[in-house]
Order: structure tokens, then sequence, then C-alpha cells
């Protein structure tokens, strides 16, 4: 077995990683014992998660959006009215929704 050797879990370096801007609202600064803190109030963390699981519901889900781009690809080609392919996909979300609710064991 090889022997233990630290690694920094949060390097601090080049990132290029996209990052957006969510508010300015609700952090702040403050000064105590000769260092400056971040104070988060608890609407910037209700914020922060309601964005996340925005992000994860819709923008990481690579099949779902595949699914979206070929809709959307096939109405600019001209092979797909846009309302009854959008409404299509409304309802197959409803569908969805209908199966899970249903399947609850906790109702």
């Amino acid at each position: 077995m090889s022997e233990f050797q630290y690694q920094d879990p949060l390097p601090l370096g080049h990132d290029d990683a996209p990052y957006r801007l969510l508010t300015q609202d609700h952090v702040s600064t403050f000064e105590a014992g000769g260092a400056t803190f971040l104070r988060v109030e608890p609407e910037a963390l209700t914020l922060l998660t309601r964005e996340a699981m925005r992000d994860l519901a819709h923008l990481l889900r690579p099949a779902h959006l595949a699914q979206l781009r070929a809709i959307l690809d096939a109405i600019d080609r001209g092979e797909l009215d846009a309302a009854p392919a959008v409404r299509a996909r409304l309802d197959g979300a409803a569908t969805t929704l209908e199966t899970v609710t249903a399947a609850d064991p906790a109702e």
C-alpha cells in the first residue's frame, strides 16, 4: 500500500468553469478580530438552492436537451408545426409527472 500524501481538495488557480452572478443581495462582509468575514443571509442560500435545483432539473439532463434540440431543429426545417410539437412535449411531461405521482408510496 502506498503512503498517504496530502493533496489540497480545493486548490486555487486558473479556472475555466463558467459562472453566473445570481445576485449581489443578501451577502456582506464584516470585520472581527482583525480579519474580514463573509456574512451570507438565509435568503441567499434559498436562492442558490432554488437555482441549483432548476439547473439540475433542466440544464444538466443531456437526453432531455437532445430531445428538445431535435424538436426545435425539426420545427426550423419545417418538418413540425411548433404548437403541436410543444403541446406534445408538455403532454409528455404531464404524463411523466402523473406516473411518478401515482407510483408514490407515501400517498
